[in-house]
């Protein structure tokens, strides 16, 4: 049975509503450490955007590549009748991050520190949804399971089309638990006066973190 149309528009709403919340998040943060510190330097506050960056990630990125390897398991079931070894990765290096924010500063140097805002909150945005694509990418391959070739695939939906071995879906976790530990972007939200992930989840009609896979933090290279 192939995953309808119905179910992948559901899976681009969804992943769209954590982008959109990843954006407010760090636009809310670097506007209100503005407003808090008017005499804040360019490179104070380029660090302050990347830690936002970064607390952006932890609190929804792995929610989007749980959205992106649910989809990945319903598509290996239905269509492959196997189960499938799915993890969660972090795919955005920090480097990437760090480039990023500091191309972005160019505005802050041109004194335009809305735009600097805006292009450091779309940027998230798209670090959020990349997540959950290069997530759902990498799980083929751990598997065993081909693709599409680029050109014929969806963006960001990477098709499976056929299974060489099965593997073993990761147990849930031992303790039950549900959502990921935040403590960082609890302490960043704290400190701007804005309120905390789960919050901003609540007030866009997403369901709370459901983190059951296990998270794989690669250590970067050197």
């Amino acid at each position: 049975m192939a995953i309808s149309q119905a179910r992948l528009d559901r899976y681009r709403a969804e992943l769209g509503d954590l982008g959109q919340a990843a954006f407010l998040f760090v636009d809310e943060f670097i506007r209100a450490i503005v407003e808090e510190n008017p005499g804040i330097s360019v490179a104070e506050l380029r660090e302050e955007a990347i830690d936002a960056v970064d607390s952006a990630l932890h609190a929804f990125g792995d929610q989007a590549s749980e959205l992106a390897l649910d989809l990945f398991e319903e598509i290996a079931v239905r269509e492959h009748g196997i189960d499938v070894d799915a993890r969660i990765e972090d795919a955005i290096p920090a480097k990437m991050v760090d480039d990023g924010v500091r191309y972005a500063a160019r505005k802050l140097v041109e004194g335009d520190t809305d735009a600097f805002r805006r292009d450091v909150a779309d940027l998230t945005r798209y670090y959020i949804k990349r997540s959950a694509f290069e997530n759902m990418e990498r799980n083929c391959h751990r598997n065993d399971l081909a693709l599409r070739p680029r050109a014929e695939r969806s963006r960001d939906v990477p098709v499976l089309l056929h299974a060489q071995l099965a593997r073993v879906r990761l147990p849930k976790r031992a303790d039950g638990g549900t959502c990921p530990c935040l403590p960082r972007a609890l302490r960043l939200r704290r400190r701007a006066g804005l309120q905390g992930p789960a919050c901003v989840r609540a007030d866009r009609g997403l369901r709370p973190g459901r983190h059951v896979r296990a998270v794989e933090r690669v250590p970067e290279d050197g």
